[in-house]
């Protein structure tokens, strides 16, 4: 599996395990920030930000790993369940997945975490490892790019130039037939 695919698949793992009654703490989304950015690097950092990742969750639900009858419902997820999904469920979760990306490359250069986007990146990185059908996806879809829209304008008013590929991003939002979005 591909380096990557295997990253996305334990950032949603650990977006579950922060889904309950467990605390996650900012090192959680610093890692679930940071793995939405390095996703282009060599194998050797992705494999051991999935490390870190597993160990990170191991600290959120200790007692997962041993239990007697494993339910998965933190496990890594498979990302060759996307294969086989609804061509519009792929659509929107390879969407969120980009807007993902923007609101962490976005985040990351800041060095820190923010409150407001905590709980979206992690709604939507479990979102995705979820069977949803596009009904259940389109509002993760919207709250992302309304992430992105917000950071967007806090970097403008901080006089920062405006990122122009978040326009294009905002172009496929606006679409509400899903069968018009892009196949990925």
């Amino acid at each position: 599996m591909k380096a990557t695919n295997r990253l996305i698949g334990a950032l949603i793992g650990l977006a579950r395990a922060t889904d309950g009654n467990t605390h996650p703490t900012e090192e959680t989304y610093k890692l679930l920030i940071r793995g939405l950015v390095v996703g282009d690097s060599d194998e050797q950092e992705i494999t051991d930000l999935i490390g870190e990742l597993h160990a990170e969750k191991q600290k959120l639900v200790p007692r997962c790993s041993e239990c007697a009858s494993p339910c998965g419902r933190n496990d890594d997820y498979d990302m060759a369940k996307l294969r086989d999904t609804d061509p519009d469920v792929r659509a929107l979760k390879a969407l969120i997945l980009s807007g993902l990306h923007e609101a962490a490359r976005r985040l990351y250069t800041t060095g820190k975490t923010d409150e407001n986007y905590n709980e979206t990146i992690a709604k939507a990185l479990f979102a995705v490892g979820e069977d949803w059908d596009k009904e259940l996806l389109l509002p993760v879809a919207l709250e992302v790019g309304q992430a992105i829209c917000t950071l967007n304008e806090r970097k403008t008013a901080n006089n920062e130039s405006e990122d122009k590929s978040m326009n294009s991003w905002l172009g496929i939002l606006s679409v509400t037939n899903t069968a018009q979005l892009p196949r990925f």
